[in-house]
């Protein structure tokens, strides 16, 4: 009876006790979010510096890298304009940014204000941002990269015409 007792005792702690595998699946994705983080702000320093060493690690041989004007490019075309100066990024300051970890994929969501050099010339906007990071092997690459310019207040036409 004793015995019986213990038995059941001991399986109800257990029951009660949370278990390693849930505790350990739980931390894993704040681990992952604080990486993709660094990640994020290594990458734009590396990108203001020119620094293409870094960037080629960071960013996946297939990227789609979708600028706010609409122009797309493909990994050797950016790190062709950081690389020849074409495209020069002076500063950028991101807020709101936010990290979804989706197993081995990693959505990021943001706001950015960019002072950058391109085609069109010096320019300095906001924009929000999507990116996309996929972990190969031990570490994580970029891969998409999608950016709209916000408008400014009162840049936007009324739906009513010039009038209203």
């Amino acid at each position: 009876m004793k015995r019986a007792f213990m038995t059941c005792f001991v399986g109800f702690v257990g029951l009660m006790l949370p278990p390693t595998r849930v505790t350990s699946q739980i931390s894993a994705p704040a681990k992952v979010e604080s990486e993709i983080h660094a990640l994020e702000a290594r990458r734009f320093r590396a990108m203001m510096e020119a620094d293409t060493r870094t960037l080629d690690l960071l960013l996946g041989d297939d990227l789609t890298y979708v600028h706010s004007e609409g122009w797309c490019q493909t990994k050797v075309e950016f790190m062709a304009g950081i690389r020849s100066g074409d495209l020069r990024y002076y500063d950028v300051k991101t807020e709101d940014v936010m990290v979804r970890v989706y197993g081995k994929t990693a959505v990021v969501t943001g706001r950015a204000t960019v002072r950058v050099k391109s085609g069109s010339g010096p320019k300095s906007f906001k924009l929000s941002f999507v990116d996309v990071y996929v972990k190969r092997g031990s570490h994580w690459q970029m891969v998409a990269w999608q950016s709209t310019e916000v408008a400014q207040p009162n840049t936007v036409p009324s739906p009513h015409g010039p009038w209203s």
